[in-house]
């Protein structure tokens, strides 16, 4: 994920800070509840995410994440 929502200042944005939380939780979750070793960067406006060969839990919890998006 790369740059901000524009709904309001950085650091202000409650989009962002929605966003923040969604992509918290999906990296958590991996870490807690699968063997997976997601390899990530973040930096105010930037996430980057790496795993590799997903197991089924992490691939649910991705997909969980990206329901947020297209709904």
């Amino acid at each position: 994920m790369d740059g901000h929502a524009g709904y309001a200042e950085p650091g202000k944005d409650i989009v962002c800070a929605a966003v923040t939380a969604l992509v918290q939780t999906m990296v958590y979750g991996i870490k807690a509840l699968t063997e997976d070793k997601p390899e990530y960067t973040a930096s105010p406006g930037k996430f980057e995410l790496e795993i590799k060969d997903l197991s089924e839990k992490s691939k649910t919890l991705v997909d969980s994440f990206l329901l947020a998006f297209v709904r």
